[in-house]
């Protein structure tokens, strides 16, 4: 469950337990009360509506829930929110409420990334060259180390297109190159989302990717794309779905050995 959805932290106790009945948990309304030390009746005149949690029971409720610490937070901020009668405050208040759930819907959020915030023109260049990052992954397998002709033919580019990727990876000390060969030094980087750079980033390998679509004819290829009318509420909760998706399958690709290079877009969007 994501608390970051919740303008009220009555209703996330009441969906809290229903979602722990379901998946077979021994979390109850009683064992919140009791870690909160108030009455079992008193907790279930707040979740009615009929009255209100302190700042220090709510955190003790959140600590029976078993959630973080930015989590508990939270929701006393939505205390913080509902009690609130200055105008004013009230309204910085909401605001800070928005800004934390953009935050929670953030990348590095949910997976934990080695961001790499351009310092200098070659990683400036590094991300607004989509082959350069794809240079970059093709070089964390073997045999495109090995003889860089095959990411020449891979990727339907020349050499002298290659050897300009090439050169800026080494501007920004990713690779080196001897007549050993080339050493790999960094083979991740993550651009944060709020980079200058981001927009223009996504963009280019957007278009690379298309471009691939209409080069390659790979069976196993998988495309989707889909229109749709829902609610914010219902965007929300795709965003976050996906996130876990990919919270899931990071450790996947950390644990599997470098053997081919795959490209994943996802856009979410108002029209």
């Amino acid at each position: 469950m994501n608390v970051y959805n919740f303008d009220d932290y009555r209703k996330f106790f009441a969906q809290r337990v229903k979602s722990a009945r379901a998946s077979g948990s021994s979390l109850t309304f009683a064992k919140i009360a009791d870690q909160m030390g108030v009455q079992r009746s008193y907790f279930s005149q707040v979740l009615n509506g009929r009255g209100n949690l302190t700042a220090d029971q709510l955190f003790l409720a959140g600590k029976a829930c078993a959630l973080a610490e930015e989590d508990i937070e939270f929701l006393v901020l939505l205390l913080e929110i509902e009690r609130c009668s200055v105008k004013e405050r009230k309204s910085k208040l909401v605001q800070q409420r928005e800004q934390l759930r953009a935050k929670s819907l953030r990348t590095e959020s949910f997976v934990s990334l080695d961001s790499v915030r351009p310092a200098n023109d070659s990683y400036n260049i590094y991300y607004s060259d989509p082959y350069c990052p794809i240079v970059h992954m093709c070089l964390t397998v073997p045999k495109f180390r090995e003889d860089i002709r095959h990411i020449s033919s891979r990727l339907g580019i020349s050499m002298a297109r290659l050897e300009a990727a090439l050169a800026v990876l080494s501007q920004c000390r990713i690779i080196s190159r001897s007549i050993r060969g080339i050493e790999l030094h960094d083979n991740r980087m993550y651009l944060p989302g709020d980079s200058p750079l981001a927009v223009a980033h996504g963009t280019m390998l957007r278009l690379f990717a298309i471009n691939q679509r209409q080069k390659v004819a790979d069976p196993d290829d998988y495309f989707f794309t889909t229109t749709f009318s829902a609610t914010e509420s219902v965007r929300k909760d795709l965003h976050l779905a996906f996130l876990n998706v990919f919270k899931s399958f990071a450790p996947l690709i950390e644990k599997a050995p470098s053997e081919e290079v795959f490209h994943v877009n996802f856009d979410l969007f108002r029209i």
